[in-house]
């Protein structure tokens, strides 16, 4: 999510693209920057969801 404002990324098309193709899945969204998401990509990497 660092660079997404830099390249014009369009987070809700993206959000609407991913809910239509899979309804429900988990979005973790992270920042290295600020480390904002970190705690939820980990414990989803462990097996504890989203």
């Amino acid at each position: 999510m660092d660079l997404a404002d830099a390249v014009g990324f369009d987070h809700d098309l993206c959000r609407e693209n991913i809910d239509r193709a899979r309804p429900g899945v988990p979005v973790i969204e992270l920042s290295s920057r600020s480390g904002a998401g970190l705690d939820a990509w980990f414990a989803f990497v462990r097996g504890q969801g989203a």
